[in-house]
């Protein structure tokens, strides 16, 4: 039974004031005691790596939360590595610092553009931004690659038919209307959705490994996939997970976010959804 029907339960057999005084301090205790984390953000220093090789990348960052409690988070990358699992203890409310490390660079990688970020776990799951930099090694020098004539053949990704969530299929540009019961989880207030769409490859080589990410109007990421790949002249069907906010909002898929493939069309890559949900 929810706290609010065990309030007007309880007022419904003792209507005393007194009764319901005890029952809403009972209920802000547990309000109170919703432990969560309220921001997380991380920067890289430097930025701008140009120097010897291998170079590193460091990593500072922040993590806050609203009271007593245990928070675990890990570092993600945009190569795809995630580093594991670890704990902050907070004895009330405020901020702690966190640092990570990449070690990068060298003959076969003489310069690298890249992010990190810092992913929240529990008790409630969340997002930092991207930590952008770019690195330059000085210490090799890139083999010049002679120009072949001829037309090169080259992918080209794009998504077709649209963007299915819960059981509810849009074209994209489309509008989606959602309630509780599309959902598959909901914790703590908060709702999952399966969440499938479509990636074609037109182009007439593989594409691949490529990330693709769907983000909300609020800049929130909803979903990622970091390790996608897709034949020439076929198309994969992604299928994922991730929480939505309530309310209306505007959603982008970017597919080849970090535009690591080379496409014959780049401007094919990104499609919004709007979606509208009310438990």
């Amino acid at each position: 039974m929810s706290i609010w029907k065990t309030i007007r339960t309880a007022t419904g057999i003792v209507p005393h004031l007194s009764c319901f005084l005890a029952l809403w301090a009972f209920t802000g205790s547990i309000a109170q005691s919703q432990f969560a984390v309220t921001g997380a953000a991380l920067s890289a220093d430097p930025t701008n790596y140009n120097g010897p090789c291998p170079g590193v990348i460091k990593f500072n960052g922040k993590i806050a939360a609203n009271g007593q409690g245990e928070v675990q988070y890990q570092f993600i990358r945009s190569d795809g590595a995630v580093g594991p699992v670890q704990t902050l203890v907070f004895s009330g409310p405020g901020t702690k610092p966190v640092s990570t490390t990449w070690t990068l660079g060298g003959t076969s990688l003489p310069e690298f553009a890249g992010w990190e970020a810092i992913k929240i776990l529990a008790p409630n799951p969340m997002e930092s931004n991207h930590a952008d930099f770019k690195l330059l090694c000085t210490n090799f020098q890139q083999p010049t690659t002679p120009t072949k004539p001829g037309r090169v053949k080259q992918a080209d990704i794009t998504s077709k038919r649209g963007i299915k969530v819960g059981n509810k299929f849009a074209p994209w540009g489309g509008t989606l209307k959602l309630d509780k019961t599309d959902a598959f989880l909901e914790s703590n207030g908060n709702f999952a959705f399966n969440i499938s769409y479509d990636v074609v490859n037109t182009g007439s080589v593989n594409a691949g490994p490529f990330a693709n990410r769907f983000r909300s109007d609020m800049g929130t990421l909803i979903t990622q996939q970091t390790a996608v790949s897709v034949n020439a002249s076929s198309t994969e069907q992604i299928n994922t997970q991730g929480y939505l906010p309530q309310g209306e909002h505007q959603y982008k898929m970017s597919l080849d976010d970090d535009n690591a493939v080379a496409e014959s069309n780049e401007g094919n890559n990104t499609f919004t959804v709007t979606i509208i949900f009310n438990p």
